[in-house]
């Protein structure tokens, strides 16, 4: 699933004291020519000496503080719904005071042209980045700690908005740095104006990414936690969206199509995991899996409940559009049905190290980043910091063991006709495709799957009930939807004194082959609250599964059922092929 911004207008602009380089022969020129590295290319003619990694940096220097304030105007739209939906379990309140780039270029190196214009009609220009910020880059507002739940359902509010104010502190991430590669594509190449129909911006991988923290010393006793919490936001929710095959997406003609046309086919099979280690305070825990080779296709499996040594037996298929950068990730968490999951631990595997058509078991060792980061800061800290990290140690480490996850995988290429019957099936849909007697024969099940089956993903803009009103408490809310088997539940939120909660976060759910062919399938919205004497339901939405693929977006307001009040959210199913 790809991000995308609204089609620009086509216009050319003049941009002083800038001159391109002289035309040079690249190993991969847009007419399809094997490709290499831009920057060992020549020319026959007066310019050719002219470096094109020095022409890219010109042209970044004349565009970045155009293109900073752009990023900046984004980041302070999207990071304070981001840190809402991120909040840690610790945290009573924090707010994002200030974030800035600063003047800064990046440093672009290693400018590299492929792609082949006759089989696919993109061209892809991928280069190495290296930024470095000066000075302050981001400041948060933060307030801990947060009252468990029992304890904060009976402190009237402004006694609790007291005790936040109290413990209110800064957290300034300074020096932050970034390195990676990134590739442009543009797609399809046009033979008039505007010369390509769109263009993608991704990663190649993760970025390497670091920063210096400033905190007061009340702070520096939890340091490890937030820093495992900072890393985590940057990599989840800023990096991890953009990372290949996932990308921007930039329309510039009306008919530009934004595809991803899978090579093969990764099938998972998660049997179980040893070693788990303690996360409640009486020794248990429930542990699943979240598991995903694209950030807008995560899966999950079923929670194991109070064991540490949980035996799952499930099997998943993903579609692979790119094996040589593609990563089979797992995220290991601690389920609490009323508080953010507890991450125990993380782990990946490169699609690239599997041998094709070849079933392969693998031990996967699990450590959390938390722990990781205890053992880095503790490494660098002066005495006084010693003091500090010493004090907070009881209320971080939780566990920290190695724990081992047994899996089986397999990578299987998609032969000619299977990928014969995806493109079909983007052109004229899933059941049209699939009725073809060319393709009665040859098809794998796993493709068969993956053509009919895919994601519904749920924007709850905003819920608003009567019974979320109230004087003397915060009501502590959250949302669910459910296909059949697959739950994906909201973090917890605060509904305000009028009764509205808002959800930042979307919600996306696994829809199966079984529940596409029960034609009686409903999609299930149900909205929670955590009362005094337990939990009580605001009240439920559903909706035809049928129609929602049939419709592919379903937006609006809708009145509650089984209680009053309205939300308004948006609907939409994205087919995995």
């Amino acid at each position: 699933m790809a991000s995308s911004v609204s089609r620009p207008p086509v216009t050319v602009e003049k941009v002083d004291n800038f001159q391109p380089p002289a035309a040079s022969k690249t190993n991969g020129d847009v007419h399809g020519n094997p490709s290499s590295t831009a920057g060992n290319a020549g020319s026959s003619g007066p310019d050719s000496t002219q470096d094109p990694n020095k022409w890219l940096a010109d042209l970044i220097a004349h565009l970045w503080p155009y293109a900073s304030n752009a990023i900046e105007a984004l980041a302070n739209d999207m990071i304070p719904d981001i840190l809402a939906a991120s909040r840690p379990s610790f945290v009573h309140d924090l707010k994002l005071k200030k974030f800035e780039l600063g003047k800064a270029r990046p440093k672009l190196t290693n400018l590299r042209v492929t792609g082949d214009t006759r089989m696919t009609g993109d061209v892809n220009i991928e280069f190495d980045f290296d930024w470095k910020s000066e000075g302050q880059a981001l400041e948060l507002y933060i307030s801990v700690p947060k009252l468990p739940l029992l304890v904060s359902e009976v402190v009237p509010d402004p006694l609790e908005d007291t005790l936040a104010l109290l413990m209110s502190l800064t957290v300034m991430c300074t020096d932050l740095w970034l390195k990676g590669t990134a590739r442009v594509t543009l797609r399809p190449l046009l033979e008039e104006m505007p010369v390509v129909g769109g263009v993608r911006i991704s990663l190649i991988n993760p970025p390497d990414f670091g920063y210096d923290l400033k905190l007061g010393f009340v702070l520096e006793t939890m340091e490890p936690l937030i820093k495992s919490w900072v890393d985590g936001v940057v990599k989840e929710s800023v990096l991890q969206p953009y990372v290949l095959p996932e990308h921007l997406w930039i329309p510039i003609t009306d008919d530009a199509e934004d595809v991803d046309k899978p090579e093969g086919v990764l099938h998972v099979k998660i049997l179980n995991a040893t070693g788990v280690p303690r996360m409640d305070l009486l020794g248990g825990c429930d542990p699943y899996l979240e598991i995903y080779v694209r950030d807008s296709q995560r899966r999950l499996t079923d929670v194991r409940k109070k064991t540490r040594e949980p035996t799952w037996n499930e099997s998943f298929v993903f579609a692979i559009a790119a094996p040589q950068y593609q990563e089979l990730r797992m995220i290991m968490w601690d389920e609490d049905e009323w508080s953010p999951p507890d991450e125990i631990g993380r782990a990946l595997l490169p699609i690239k190290e599997l041998e094709h058509g070849k079933q392969t078991s693998k031990t996967l060792d699990f450590k959390a980043r938390v722990e990781e980061v205890h053992e880095e800061e503790k490494a660098k800290a002066t005495r006084m910091q010693h003091f500090a990290m010493a004090l907070g140690r009881p209320f971080i480490k939780k566990g920290g063991t190695m724990c081992h996850l047994n899996v089986e995988v397999t990578y299987t290429p998609l032969s000619r006709k299977e990928v014969e019957l995806v493109e079909n099936a983007m052109r004229h849909g899933a059941e049209h495709a699939l009725r073809q007697r060319s393709v009665q024969q040859g098809i794998s099940p796993a493709v068969r799957e993956l053509i009919r089956t895919g994601v519904v993903q749920l924007t709850l803009h905003n819920v608003h009930s009567k019974t979320l009103v109230s004087k003397l408490r915060t009501p502590h809310v959250k949302a669910s939807m459910r296909v059949k088997e697959s739950e994906k539940s909201s973090p917890l939120t605060l509904a305000n004194r009028r009764g509205q909660a808002a959800f930042p976060a979307p919600l996306s759910v696994h829809v199966g082959l079984d529940a596409v062919e029960d034609e009686s399938t409903m999609v299930e919205i149900i909205i929670q609250e955590k009362g005094w004497v337990g939990t009580s339901t605001v009240g439920k939405l559903e909706f035809p599964l049928a129609t929602v693929i049939k419709r592919m977006k379903t937006k609006g307001e809708f009145h509650l059922q089984e209680g009053s009040g309205t939300a308004k959210l948006d609907l939409r199913w994205t087919r995995y092929l």
